[in-house]
């Protein structure tokens, strides 16, 4: 059993003219070597779309304001539950007369 732990990252990153190469890899090495000091485990980075609504109700709509759509990703990291074994209680003493 495991519990994740999730990091949304930028869909872009700025780098220099010509430090393009290498420059995802170094940044997603740098945001999972943060998290595997903490004990997280790289699981997994996926997609979400997110759209968003107009926040001016009905008139928005009237006027031909649409809603928004957009992607961002998500690191997924995991670590497993320790779970910690049970001892089991004895049953009670019974007194003898």
């Amino acid at each position: 059993m495991f519990e994740y732990f999730m990091v949304q990252i930028p869909p872009n990153i700025s780098v220099k003219f010509g430090a393009t190469q290498g420059a995802a890899a170094e940044y997603l090495w740098n945001v999972v070597g943060q998290h595997a000091v903490q004990g997280w485990e790289f699981y997994s980075i996926e997609t979400i779309g997110i759209t968003e609504n107009p926040g001016c109700g009905c008139f928005g709509a009237l006027i031909g304001i649409r809603p928004t759509q957009s992607v961002v990703y998500v690191i997924v990291f995991r670590k497993p539950i320790v779970m910690r074994p049970t001892v089991p209680t004895p049953p009670p003493v019974q007194n003898k007369p």
